[in-house]
């Protein structure tokens, strides 16, 4: 999609007419916004010079959800995907934060939380105190968290990590 260029995880618009993508040029990743319906004309969404990855879009198809690293671990911030504004940290802390999924009714975050391998899936409201709170937890390999389109489960994956007690 759009000119060649070393691109990572893409995420498609709710109205189908757009992509998210990681670019990768020069030292960091940025996120770009391509446009399918103007010959894959693309516009750079983040500037910082830290890598930004992982962008999923809001509900509405309004925002953008990314992963960066600007202040040396993941976190996560929001953009609007017009450009206009600025890139608003919605959670950052000393763990990693990795952003992955947004509910279809635009009420949930999904994420990845902690350190290591054994990241945590976690849920994060955007109503009301938006205080974060666990949905997986426990010692093996999760990830890929998605959203049910009726909002009432959450799919992921698992793997368990391989013992080497004697």
């Amino acid at each position: 999609v759009g000119d060649a260029a070393q691109q990572g995880d893409s995420d498609v618009s709710p109205d189908g007419k757009l992509v998210a993508v990681t670019r990768q040029e020069g030292a960091n990743a940025d996120i770009w916004i391509i446009d399918w319906e103007r010959a894959g004309n693309a516009t750079r969404l983040t500037l910082d010079p830290a890598d930004d990855i992982n962008p999923v879009w809001s509900a509405d198809g309004a925002r953008v959800a990314f992963t960066s690293y600007r202040k040396g671990n993941a976190d996560i911030y929001i953009k609007n995907a017009n450009g206009v504004g600025p890139e608003t940290p919605v959670i950052e802390s000393s763990s990693n934060e990795i952003v992955k999924a947004w509910s279809h009714d635009g009420r949930y975050i999904a994420y990845l939380f902690g350190s290591g391998n054994a990241l945590d899936i976690y849920a994060l409201p955007q109503f009301g105190d938006k205080k974060p709170f666990p949905v997986v937890q426990g010692q093996y390999q999760k990830n890929e968290p998605q959203f049910s389109y009726d909002g009432k489960w959450l799919a992921y994956t698992a793997m368990a990590r391989p013992s080497y007690e004697s």
